[in-house]
């Protein structure tokens, strides 16, 4: 899947010239593109965007952007890279609404050239937060956690700014958890190249200056703090018969269920009382696996959503058209010997193959029982959410909440319990970049139109300077506490 691209911050008066300086010493190996190509990309991605988002004019209305895209335009005189291309548009585009499910990938060709090449990045890994740039390596030669002011003479606000400003979540944390592990092609792609990277940075109080030699994305990882790399994972914490389910990302359908086989059957040979289910890196995914998961800890009815509203427009059909073919082992040979009765035969169905482009399809939910497994679970449940809690591990929070299926800990969820997602792909004619819109405003069960995520039952206020896994701690603590003597 290929990464996100988070570009620099421009307005729309005559200081959009000045922050539009990017120029690569290695440029020559790219292709430019003529500005009448840019602007035909321009005009088609705007228009597509006002056509697919349930409601792209919600927060800034439609002159102001038709004014915005002008303004856009007019600095569109010479031929340029895609890099800089996107530097230009996407803090325009993906600024007229919030919404994190909005984006342009990176040029990926680009930088897989760079990287063949052995192009050197910023030498460490680190992690944004709140506006600001901190250490997260424990093998770098800056202390872990330590703050990092400037980079290059360049304040590290001023950076983030820079690099986040093309991206629009839903909120800024999110934001910047998401995209630090990208940080060092970020900087790149904003910033170009260097050989060396002057850092200034705090240490116990104090300000230091170190310079360090960009290295290979590769070398990068080896500093970098560990973190989850499988879909999903178990492990055991026998003395406390309890046992620990890591839901790092909401894909791998084809292998959940038997890996929830796997984790229900111990669980129930070792009578463990307590299930942990950490989703605190879990930026979403599919829904199918909330919904497979549900049947092993309750047989009561369920449903996920209030309700999902999707703009209906000749992308959104052609992508559902597609995703039919691509689950085509899920449907029956006749559906498709009989598509005109089969698409009728099925309200969501009918209502986005058959409605008129650009009104609202509506698709109300009703509970019902989820597949209940023989090995349903009847101990308790404490799930672990974060910022970085987001679509569909939100959804997933907010159903076990509602529910009362499980004691929720950590922080307030990124994504919010109504939020615009379920993206349609767009590809611009000319450079061919990427583009996703949100086509649907989903409504999860219990959802409030307040900005909020999902609450937490006990928040956890993080402390960003210990290295301790404080809602994990606290959650142990809660276990014990309640043990028998």
């Amino acid at each position: 899947m290929l990464s996100k691209i988070f570009l620099i911050s421009i307005s729309l008066s005559i200081c959009m010239v000045t922050a539009f300086g990017q120029v690569f010493d290695n440029e020559h190996e790219y292709p430019k593109y003529a500005p009448d190509l840019l602007k035909q990309d321009l005009d088609f991605i705007f228009r597509k965007y006002g056509e697919i988002h349930p409601d792209f004019y919600r927060e800034t209305p439609k002159d102001t952007v038709l004014k915005r895209l002008g303004a856009l335009k007019s600095l569109i005189t010479k031929p340029m890279t895609r890099m800089d291309f996107t530097s230009l548009f996407a803090p325009v585009l993906f600024h007229v609404i919030k919404d994190g499910h909005n984006y342009v990938n990176d040029s990926d060709e680009e930088i897989e050239t760079y990287k063949k090449k052995g192009g050197l990045f910023f030498p460490l890994p680190v992690n944004m937060r709140g506006g600001r740039i901190y250490c997260n390596s424990l093998k770098g030669e800056i202390p872990f956690n330590s703050e990092i002011v400037s980079i290059n003479q360049v304040g590290s606000k001023d950076v983030v700014r820079k690099l986040l400003s093309g991206y629009n979540a839903e909120s800024d944390y999110f934001a910047e958890v998401s995209n630090s592990p990208g940080f060092c092609w970020m900087y790149w792609n904003r910033y170009g190249e260097f050989d060396e990277y002057r850092i200034q940075y705090i240490e116990r109080g104090v300000v230091k200056s170190k310079t360090l030699k960009g290295l290979t994305e590769a070398k990068i990882d080896e500093l970098r703090i560990a973190v989850p790399q499988t879909n999903y994972a178990f492990y055991e914490l026998p003395d406390l018969k309890t046992g620990v389910l890591e839901f790092n990302v909401c894909e791998g359908l084809e292998g959940f269920k038997p890996f929830c086989d796997s984790v229900f059957s111990i669980m129930r040979t070792k009578n463990y009382s307590n299930l942990i289910i950490d989703m605190r890196n879990n930026t979403g995914g599919t829904t199918r696996l909330g919904e497979l998961l549900y049947g092993y800890l309750t047989d009561k009815s369920i449903r996920q959503f209030d309700k999902i509203e999707t703009r209906i427009s000749e992308e959104k059909r052609r992508e559902f058209i597609e995703n039919n073919r691509k689950y085509g082992g899920w449907f029956k040979w006749y559906n498709y010997l009989y598509y005109p009765i089969y698409i009728r035969t099925n309200a969501k169905r009918r209502a986005i193959m058959t409605a008129k482009k650009g009104t609202l399809a509506t698709e109300h939910f009703k509970s019902k029982k989820p597949e209940v497994s023989p090995l349903l679970f009847n101990g308790k449940v404490h799930l672990l959410i974060s910022e970085k809690t987001y679509s569909a591990a939100a959804i997933f929070a907010a159903t076990l909440k509602y529910y009362n299926l499980a004691n929720l800990v950590g922080q307030e969820t990124g994504e919010t319990t109504s939020f615009t997602a379920n993206t349609v792909d767009l590809v611009m004619p000319n450079t061919k970049l990427l583009c996703s819109a949100s086509c649907a405003r989903i409504f999860m069960i219990g959802w409030k139109d307040d900005g909020h995520g999902v609450i937490p039952d006990k928040i956890v206020n993080k402390d960003n300077n210990s290295t301790s896994d404080q809602e994990m701690d606290y959650v142990i603590k809660a276990i014990k506490s309640s043990k028998p003597n």
